[in-house]
């Protein structure tokens, strides 16, 4: 793959990144990021992570803010500390803000890799925001790999969160096919004996459930 090619397919995918951020702001900030890695300038690497950096930091913190993240169920501060950590955040992120034991034994879900990439990027992007001599970034190969790195971890957190999402929906959708059953067979039914006394039941199904939005509470 050449090197235009790689840059097409990074900016190709924060193109597809954006819609998930959550202000102009970040959008804004992803764009430049991704606009003057691209460009054959002194310290590309450097100003791309300042800008980077920021844009995970505002997407960690607005999809796990504080006080949501401190109400989670069996949520505890880390020694030392008065706010969630990173690795609270992004673990808070990627399970959709449900209950972690409910994620974790009732959910095909894995947020271990979620986790990693994004406190690992973060560290890295960190690193390169100090700019010193011998500390700069600036070959293709490098910038290239930053860059990967940091869409890599955004990408899996959000995936990580939407498969959470997929998952409990499918599962509320489940609980609703059968609470209705339930409902027909012991309310329906009762009243359908009392108009007629001959009448047979072939099937009950229901033809579409929709859960229109899902939240921790």
């Amino acid at each position: 793959m050449t090197e235009l090619t790689r840059w097409t397919s990074l900016k190709d995918r924060a193109a597809a990144l954006r819609d998930h951020l959550p202000s102009d702001f970040c959008k804004l900030a992803m764009d430049g990021a991704i606009t003057v890695a691209s460009q054959d300038i002194p310290l590309r690497g450097n100003f791309f992570a300042a800008a980077m950096r920021e844009v995970v930091s505002m997407a960690l913190h607005a999809n796990a803010p504080d006080e949501a993240v401190m109400n989670t169920p069996g949520f505890t501060l880390e020694r030392g500390q008065e706010r969630p950590t990173q690795a609270q955040r992004f673990a808070y992120w990627a399970r959709a803000g449900l209950d972690p034991t409910f994620v974790e034994e009732r959910l095909p879900v894995d947020i271990t890799p979620a986790v990693t990439l994004g406190k690992d990027a973060l560290r890295e992007l960190s690193k390169r925001v100090h700019v010193r001599e011998g500390t700069h970034v600036h070959e293709e190969q490098a910038v290239l790999e930053l860059v990967d790195a940091s869409l890599t971890a955004l990408e899996t957190v959000f995936a990580a969160a939407e498969e959470a999402r997929g998952a409990i929906i499918e599962a509320l959708a489940e609980e609703i096919n059968d609470e209705t059953f339930d409902a027909f067979v012991t309310e329906t039914l009762a009243a359908v004996d009392e108009l007629a006394t001959h009448h047979s039941i072939e099937a009950v199904w229901v033809g579409d459930v929709q859960v229109r939005q899902a939240s921790p509470d």
